[in-house]
């Protein structure tokens, strides 16, 4: 399981499907609801950085899943792709 980490001036959110929350057996109202963001459709979640994305990853480790940490991205407030905008 791959989580990309995606940053910009102020946060950093690790990206997840919502298959990804499903095999954690986490669902989105595990989750902080004014830092994680989620797509319009909620097909992808951003987990905020220090409270989120870390309750994802024990809950991988708990469980005995592996998981990848891709590298950071930086990207602008005002891109499309970062999480500020969905």
């Amino acid at each position: 399981m791959e989580v990309t980490i995606i940053a910009d001036n102020g946060h950093a959110w690790g990206i997840v499907s919502v298959e990804q929350l499903k095999a954690a057996q986490l669902s989105p109202s595990d989750f902080t609801r004014n830092m994680t963001k989620k797509t319009p459709h909620g097909l992808i979640y951003a987990l905020e950085e220090d409270c989120d994305l870390p309750k994802y990853l024990n809950k991988l480790d708990s469980m005995g899943i592996r998981y990848k940490i891709r590298d950071k991205k930086f990207l602008d407030e005002t891109h499309p792709d970062n999480p500020r905008t969905w």
